[in-house]
């Protein structure tokens, strides 16, 4: 107890201890904030990490593609890849895809006689963790073997896959 100068009487006041409600409230509040920012963060780099890992297997899937074009001869290129489809591993076509690959080889309308080069566009539609997702990648075919005989349009291809 304490007494003051005027003779009263008073409790002497307490030491505080430990926190008041709002504080530990507050405190609270402040990490779960924390909390759900970090986790959004790495929700957000996990969903960047699938879409990179995607467009990277798009992008082999049309480098191999590529290869194996390049690898035809020349004047059988547009007889051998005539369905202009190509899987791309595990990638889903998009909803509407009519045949389900993901890959599509579109040729120009046949090559250019002068110079032997077919002007070939890859290209792979998918669903992906954000959507529908795109690459495409145009090249030009060119006859540097010299394979023998002049390469076919595309519309020679498709009047001989008709006739079969």
């Amino acid at each position: 107890m304490r007494q003051s100068m005027d003779g009263t009487v008073s409790a002497a006041p307490r030491k505080r201890r430990g926190f008041a409600l709002v504080e530990v409230l507050t405190a609270g509040l402040v990490l779960a904030l924390a909390v759900m920012g970090l986790s959004a963060s790495l929700a957000n780099g996990s969903r960047l990490a699938d879409g990179s890992r995607e467009e990277m297997i798009a992008r082999d899937a049309i480098r191999d593609t590529l290869a194996r074009l390049a690898e035809s001869p020349f004047d059988k290129v547009a007889l051998a890849f005539h369905t202009g489809r190509f899987s791309a591993g595990p990638l889903p076509a998009v909803k509407d895809d009519p045949d389900g690959w993901p890959g599509e080889i579109v040729f120009a309308n046949g090559p250019d006689d002068a110079l032997d080069v077919y002007r070939v566009t890859l290209r792979v539609r998918w669903r992906g963790t954000g959507g529908e997702r795109v690459i495409e990648s145009t090249h030009n075919l060119a006859n540097v073997r010299g394979d023998p005989g002049v390469a076919p349009t595309v519309e020679e291809v498709e009047e001989a896959l008709a006739s079969r």
